[in-house]
């Protein structure tokens, strides 16, 4: 598996109706967890979800929702246990951000000569080859921006200095 490749994979409570009269299955309840079940740690990224009306009167069911991770289309296939709640599996491969700024941080460190702090905005994107991400290498206060884009399936990746974005802060 590629070095910072995970596959997103969680159980998010839901609200259902389980009166015997009326057991079904609060749409809207999915809807709001998936984002924090998608990206636990940063749920605003993920946006754009739309899940299709559950069947009426049925608890235990499985359908495909969709959503945007930085604007990028996700599919979110989820899963609804009466008893343990819903389980979702994003189909595409998510990539932490964490590993790309301390494998970052380490060889801009070395080719400098001096320790640098990298930041990416953001804790994970889909993973695909050619995705990029800017950056921010700090070193003494002061910034250096650069773009990161994934070369290979093992989730190696090249910097590219912006010279665009010599700007403080």
């Amino acid at each position: 598996m590629a070095r910072g490749l995970i596959v997103a994979t969680a159980v998010v409570a839901l609200t259902a109706t389980t009166c015997a009269d009326d057991p079904s299955l609060d749409r809207d309840a999915v809807v709001a967890g998936l984002p924090a079940a998608v990206v636990p740690d940063d749920p605003s990224i993920v946006g754009d979800v739309a899940c299709p009306e559950p069947e009426p009167e049925v608890i235990a069911q499985s359908f495909t929702c969709t959503a945007s991770l930085h604007g990028v289309p996700i599919t979110i296939d989820v899963t609804v246990d009466e008893q343990a709640g819903a389980s979702t599996v994003v189909r595409e491969p998510l990539y932490e951000l964490s590993t790309m700024e301390a494998a970052a941080a380490a060889r801009l460190g070395a080719d400098l000569g001096v320790a640098v702090e990298v930041v990416c905005p953001g804790t994970v994107i889909v993973f695909a080859v050619g995705a990029t991400v800017d950056c921010r290498a700090v070193h003494d206060d002061r910034p250096l921006d650069f773009v990161a884009e994934i070369v290979d399936t093992d989730g190696n990746f090249t910097l590219a200095l912006d010279p665009d974005a010599r700007r403080e802060g």
